[in-house]
């Protein structure tokens, strides 16, 4: 008798036969148009709650005739929705696509719900260059909630759905029709009301459009890869100047140490030193700085102002494209001599110093894992020890970046307290924001008064100056909103008044012509990012043909320049000229140039 042994290959596939054929059959079978108008549905209901808050605010606030105008919105929302996946609407196209807008709309969806951020393409940009760091601290289980049950799981059972196409006439022709209702819609949405949509529309339309899901991801992604096409291309390197010379110094002066930090988040007016009612500058307040208190930044996030800051643009003429390959402040210190020197402790420098001497910073670990920026004291010390040469050092801080705003300063400097310890706000009342906010500005104030401490204790003769600049500032509640990043025509006060503080020992002060009893008669003109770059120009005492001496904060402090016939700037740009060695320009500045 021969016995026969099952095999246990076919026996699993045995047994897991009903569930194959049960998943099979969940399949549901739509038509194209159907899955678009439930993806529209969904979209509408469930990814668009900071829009429809921001719509219900705006009418809360006593737009005319609300009820008609709520619904005018609706409308036009769900239309323009609608025309953007009727635009998808071809075989192996529509479900990828649709499903990759949910995912990505899921994630958007928790940012702007949680933080109240818009998403424009300088949000996007900013995300993409965020460093695991960074991104580690924007990671939470909320987000994770989002992700999964709001984004994955629908994007799967989309994936799952069997569409029914019909011939290739039939679908152009229902295509066609599907584009022509999105736009009946749109437009019968603003025509039926015009009179009160078209105020409407006008003054929150931007705000609109960059919480509008997904068509803020959509429009944004496009204008961004524009960008990204213009990075891979062969564009060559501009220089801006025609001329750069540093001016020798003084028979017997020691070289010239100028320390930029560059502040991260920091926002004016929780500086003490501006007024605000809590003591934040408790060690800078015992020292002799120069405070600015009226400075507006470039842009409300690092990837625009940072370029900005160092490019001699000026806001109304940044752009990133004007940037890429063109040759900014640090490029030209370094033609003028200088060694330029980029300490980084943040997510890099934006393309700013790839051509300039760059480290990270190092230093012990706090528990979380993170280098102070404390540590930039130690780094400064290692530079005033080294041999003394002309040079120009600047620290990019990791400051006041949130949301953990609580790992941003040590035991020692935590003044407020109980401080959020939270990266989800909505787990942290108001107060306790702000607590650990107004702690990371302590730290900054410990750092800053360190960096001077220690210039002070170097040798006297020496001259050394600091100036210190936030990037951006911070919304930390106020309306409702949080973090950084808004367009800047919208942008609160909050996230674009930044901090900007100056000292100098008296042999900086001799070296760049600048007394402090004149550059403290500066500290309340109404300054932007437009004017630091022609100012560390002045500082560094470098003369170049781009040199707006109008956009210098301390160019009056300065003795008026030689007249034409004797300057030494005038004749060698008519020598260089002359040889027929003038260098290809981008962009032209003259020093009798307006301010912008």
């Amino acid at each position: 008798m021969t016995s026969t042994t099952a095999d246990p290959t076919q026996a699993r596939s045995t047994e897991t036969a009903p569930l194959r054929r049960l998943w099979q059959r969940c399949r549901p079978s739509l038509t194209p148009n159907a899955l678009i108008f439930i993806s529209t549905l969904y979209f509408m209901l469930v990814l668009n709650t900071a829009f429809w808050r921001l719509i219900a605010g705006q009418l809360e606030h006593g737009a005319t005739g609300s009820p008609l105008l709520g619904a005018q919105m609706a409308g036009f929302m769900a239309g323009l929705t609608l025309l953007l996946f009727a635009l998808l609407r071809f075989p192996y196209v529509l479900k990828p696509a649709l499903a990759a807008l949910i995912v990505a709309g899921a994630g958007a969806a928790y940012f702007m719900n949680t933080y109240g951020v818009l998403i424009d393409d300088d949000m996007l940009r900013n995300a993409l260059q965020t460093d695991a760091a960074e991104t580690a601290g924007l990671l939470s289980w909320t987000l994770l909630v989002y992700l999964l049950a709001l984004g994955l799981l629908p994007a799967i059972v989309l994936m799952r759905v069997r569409l029914r196409w019909a011939t290739p006439l039939r679908s152009l022709l229902q295509t066609s029709g599907l584009i022509l209702i999105a736009i009946l819609l749109t437009a019968a949405s603003v025509a039926v009301n015009y009179k009160a949509a078209a105020p409407f529309v006008r003054e929150h339309g931007k705000q609109m459009r960059f919480s509008a899901n997904p068509l803020n991801l959509v429009q944004s992604s496009i204008k961004l890869a524009r960008h990204s096409q213009l990075l891979a291309s062969d564009t060559p390197y501009h220089t801006v100047a025609d001329y750069v010379r540093r001016t020798p110094d003084a028979a017997g002066t020691p070289p010239n140490l100028t320390v930029l930090v560059v502040g991260e988040t920091a926002r004016a007016m929780n500086f003490s030193l501006n007024g605000y009612h809590r003591n934040t500058n408790p060690e800078l307040a015992k020292l002799d700085v120069v405070n600015f208190n009226s400075v507006a930044s470039c842009g409300t996030a690092t990837a625009i102002s940072l370029p900005c800051m160092f490019s001699g643009l000026g806001r109304d003429h940044y752009s990133s494209s004007a940037v890429f390959n063109r040759e900014n402040l640090l490029d030209i210190a370094k033609r003028a001599g200088y060694r330029v020197l980029w300490i980084d402790n943040q997510a890099g420098s934006k393309e700013v110093s790839n051509r300039v001497e760059t480290r990270q910073l190092t230093g012990p670990a706090n528990e979380w894992g993170e280098v102070s920026d404390a540590s930039f004291i130690d780094a400064f010390e290692r530079v005033l020890d080294e041999p003394a040469q002309p040079t120009l050092l600047v620290m990019h801080q990791m400051g006041s970046h949130g949301p953990e705003y609580y790992k941003r300063s040590s035991a020692t400097t935590k003044r407020f307290l109980p401080e959020c310890r939270d990266k989800q706000f909505d787990r942290c009342t108001e107060q306790e924001i702000r607590n650990a906010y107004d702690n990371s500005i302590v730290e900054t104030d410990h750092l800053l008064a360190g960096l001077i401490k220690a210039a002070q204790r170097n040798n006297p003769q020496r001259p050394v100056s600091i100036l210190y600049a936030s990037d951006h500032g911070e919304s930390i509640g106020e309306n409702g909103l949080y973090l950084h990043g808004m367009p800047y025509a919208m942008a609160p006060g909050e996230q674009t008044h930044v901090p900007m503080i100056y000292w100098a020992n008296p042999a900086a002060a001799r070296f760049a012509g600048v007394s402090a009893t004149c550059a403290a008669d500066q500290q309340n003109r109404a300054l932007s990012h437009d004017n630091y770059y022609d100012s560390v120009l002045g500082l560094l005492r470098i003369e170049a043909d781009i040199y707006n001496a109008e956009r210098d904060i301390f160019s009056n402090c300065r003795p008026a320049p030689a007249g034409p016939a004797t300057s030494p700037l005038r004749q060698a740009r008519d020598e260089t000229r002359s040889t027929g060695q003038s260098r290809s320009k981008l962009v032209s500045h003259s020093t009798a140039a307006e301010p912008s």
